[in-house]
């Protein structure tokens, strides 16, 4: 009974993504095989991205809806540059489980294989052939990389110049955003177990998917080689 939600998650996913070509030139699936190993740098990247995700929303959560939402009570007095801070430190490992949630599906869908392909004909355009999981993880990639530049700005021009000019010399909240530039890195170290067990379970978690797919007539392909295609074109 392991891992049966997945396929018909993926498949959820992958309905969603043909309704978005409704208004464009469709596209053809297909399963690609593409193993189960993954480099070192990806899986961290993987991590990284998912931390940096729950540190950016900390911050928009904290800034726009409560800045002592993470905290036991509220403190007496305006809310300043360093309380906002506390309050994106705890919110960032508040948000690392919703945050992995979020990436799983996207991870799903790069890893079963599964691709799109659209040719134009009799049009000026360059034929797409890309993963299905692109026009999901896209979306995240790019709200965490503006969530992100928001949060360490704000890091950066209020909460440092709160604690230099503000409070007295030698105070030891100066470490609370020196923490946090660095806290994206240190909250990956909770993704180590999940990431684990992801891995390990991964062949089991294709198979699944592709035999789910492959009953929506969703075939494996295989891509040519650059000289394959060329001695096509020489015959």
């Amino acid at each position: 009974m392991r891992f049966t939600f997945i396929p018909y998650l993926v498949h959820i996913l992958y309905k969603l993504n043909k309704i978005t070509f409704i208004f464009r030139t469709k596209p053809e699936y297909g399963i690609l095989d593409k193993g189960t190993k993954l480099k070192t740098a990806n899986l961290f990247y993987r991590v990284l991205i998912v931390s940096f995700f729950a540190f950016g929303t900390s911050g928009i959560f904290v800034r726009t809806v409560n800045p002592y939402i993470f905290r036991a009570k509220e403190i007496m007095g305006d809310v300043t540059a360093l309380t906002i801070s506390e309050g994106v430190f705890f919110g960032a490992f508040f948000f690392t489980a919703l945050s992995l949630i979020l990436f799983v599906p996207s991870w799903l869908l790069e890893d079963s294989g599964l691709i799109s392909y659209r040719y134009f004909k009799k049009q000026r355009k360059t034929p797409v052939f890309e993963g299905v999981h692109k026009w999901y993880s896209n979306t995240l990639e790019i709200y965490t990389g503006f969530s992100v530049i928001i949060g360490y700005f704000m890091l950066i021009f209020e909460t440092f110049s709160y604690v230099l000019f503000t409070l007295p010399p030698g105070n030891p909240a100066i470490f609370t955003p020196i923490i946090l530039i660095f806290l994206p890195l240190i909250t990956t170290g909770y993704f180590a177990i999940p990431l684990y067990f992801y891995e390990k379970h991964l062949p089991i978690i294709q198979k699944r998917i592709r035999s789910r797919l492959e009953k929506r007539n969703i075939t494996e392909i295989k891509i040519p080689t650059f000289n394959e295609l060329a001695d096509q074109v020489e015959r």
